[in-house]
């Protein structure tokens, strides 16, 4: 599970994992990060990272979104072990 620190602290080309969402394989979701990380001045709280996944799939994650994504594979496949 990622921090508010460590959604700020990305940078363009960084992989996430999915906790939740697998491949065909089994593996979890990845999507990079495809920008810079918007902060805003009046909001020290929020955070918003694009992310991109596969060909077409673009979307952000926000500080409310952290909940589902690691930065390691491995941590992605322990949390989801813990949620079930």
């Amino acid at each position: 599970m990622l921090t508010l620190d460590e959604l700020k602290s990305l940078k363009h080309g960084d992989t996430l994992y999915h906790t939740a969402a697998r491949n065909a394989d089994g593996t979890p979701v990845r999507a990079r990060v495809t920008g810079k990380v918007k902060t805003w001045k009046t909001r020290p709280e929020c955070a918003c990272v694009p992310m991109k996944h596969g060909l077409r799939d673009s979307f952000y994650i926000d500080e409310l979104g952290i909940d589902h994504w690691c930065l390691e594979e491995t941590a992605a496949i322990v949390e989801s072990k813990d949620g079930k």
